[in-house]
């Protein structure tokens, strides 16, 4: 599934387009989360939404868990098909973990660059018992409990945007000073480097704004 300015496109395995699905008016998919149950979630960048999809693209509304303005940026699964959202209004820039109904269950940060904090909170998956948020502004992923207790910081160097991790561990994270995917290996005692997808310097390989 990847968004696009024209909607949201899906690929098979071979990285065939199979389908792709007409957005509301106006609906700018940033980020996209694929959950237990089916649904598929898509932040809205021009309505500043949390959209929800049926796997075959039937649209089921849009999820608002807290009153006023809020601008969600990214969207990912959390423990136990929880909802993950990052969230940039100014002077409130946060993560909520939402239940299935999109109630509030822990929302934790602030705006700032201090332990905790974030500027620009852009992503943010769940691998176990732990949270990782990739700080953008700050240039750094945070790592928290599932109670939103800061644990560690990895500095990535650059920008730090998407993140996604998959069930060996690996959290793959777009980079897009460096328009690069850095790897890292989950490990008890932190994250270590793993690799490389992607590089400025090979013309073959070379990202855009990843």
């Amino acid at each position: 599934y990847v968004a696009g300015t024209s909607g949201i496109r899906v690929f098979d395995g071979q990285g065939k387009l199979v389908d792709e699905w007409l957005l509301p008016d106006g609906v700018l998919p940033l980020y996209l989360a694929l959950f237990p149950d089916g649904q598929l979630l898509a932040t809205d960048g021009n309505h500043r939404g949390l959209h929800r999809f049926s796997i075959d693209g039937r649209y089921l509304g849009e999820a608002k868990p807290v009153d006023g303005e809020w601008r969600p940026l990214g969207v990912g699964v959390g423990n136990s098909g929880d909802i993950l959202v990052t969230e940039a209004t100014p002077g409130r820039h946060r993560v909520f973990v939402l239940n299935n109904q999109s109630k509030v269950n822990l929302e934790f940060g602030r705006e700032g660059s201090g332990t905790g904090e974030f500027i620009f909170p852009n992503s943010a998956a769940a691998y176990r018992d732990r949270i990782y948020v990739s700080d953008g502004g700050n240039g750094r992923v945070q790592v928290f409990d599932e109670q939103g207790r800061f644990l560690y910081n990895v500095v990535s160097g650059g920008m730090p945007r998407g993140l996604a991790i998959d069930s060996r561990g690996r959290l793959f994270l777009a980079e897009r000073a460096s328009n690069a995917i850095l790897v890292y290996q989950i490990a008890e005692e932190g994250m270590r480097p793993w690799g490389l997808l992607g590089s400025p310097a090979l013309a073959a390989d070379l990202l855009s704004l990843p």
